[in-house]
């Protein structure tokens, strides 16, 4: 970690002092403001992806064939947007394998069993450009056919 010492600093009434880390060639930045008493500073702190419209995508599939991959949902991110993915839940009436993809490259892969045919992948706001697609697939091996559901949590922006 490398620290660039720079500190801007006054001493009149409103203290001002500006420390700036670089740490594996990400700067973060540490602000200390100080205001004259009763000042009053308005501050909205917002992480990417907190903001924009909350989306919530389902859909599902019934008799899914055994040995036959089926996409449940599709979800392509809008012109001019990005979409920060939050989680994605599935749920089926069969022991299954569930893949979610974007733009076709597996990014997490789990499996339900007997006792346990709900999961949820946890994605904590990943990134996803505009004109990519998620999707989430489920293939199983049981002999009898199965129904299945999925639904993704973001926001997009």
């Amino acid at each position: 970690m490398a620290i660039d010492n720079t500190f801007n600093h006054s001493r009149d009434d409103n203290e001002y002092r500006k420390f700036q880390a670089d740490v594996d060639g990400n700067t973060a930045v540490n602000t200390i403001a100080r205001q004259k008493p009763g000042d009053i500073y308005n501050v909205n702190v917002v992480e990417d992806g907190d903001d924009g419209t909350a989306i919530n995508v389902y859909d599902d599939v019934s008799s899914v064939a055994q040995s036959s991959a089926t996409t449940i949902l599709t979800y392509v991110v809008p012109a001019l947007k990005t979409f920060y993915f939050k989680n994605a839940s599935v749920s089926g009436t069969n022991i299954a394998t569930y893949t979610v993809k974007v733009d076709g490259g597996t990014q997490d892969l789990k499996r339900t069993y007997w006792g346990m045919f709900n999961e949820t992948f946890s994605f904590e706001k990943y990134k996803i450009n505009s004109g990519e697609t998620i999707t989430v697939e489920v293939i199983h091996e049981r002999p009898n056919s199965g129904d299945f559901n999925a639904k993704i949590v973001g926001n997009l922006v």
